[in-house]
């Protein structure tokens, strides 16, 4: 009879089962992180896969996260949506043929959408 393995390794990351769910061990910025993966051993190891590559080149792992204060958060959202409200694109004209024109407009998109389903 063969044992099952309780752990693997995939280059820096560790993989070990607590129980049925597997976890992850790895070091990101000088800290560590065990992230709970789930009961499946393959979706467990490829993601050691995924997350060994991400620390091997520098970038951030898949399951991290940058902490942000709100203020912050709020204006990276507020710039976002400025963005996309800033320009709407008009595909169809009030008679309903096709355009190609685009109008730039400072006004949010659902006063536009409000206005075209009144008329």
């Amino acid at each position: 009879m063969s044992k099952k393995s309780a752990s693997f390794r995939v280059g820096k990351v560790q993989g070990y089962l607590r129980s049925k769910i597997w976890y992850l061990c790895y070091h990101e910025n000088g800290k560590r992180r065990r992230p709970r993966i789930g009961p499946a051993k393959e979706a467990a190891r490829q993601l050691a896969a995924q997350i060994n590559a991400q620390l091997e080149i520098g970038a951030p792992a898949a399951l991290s996260f940058e902490p942000i204060a709100i203020p912050q958060l709020r204006e990276r959202w507020l710039e976002h949506q400025r963005g996309i409200l800033l320009v709407t694109f008009q595909t169809v004209n009030p008679s309903g043929w096709p355009t190609s024109s685009m109008r730039f407009t400072s006004e949010p998109a659902l006063v536009s959408l409000r206005a075209r389903s009144m008329a």
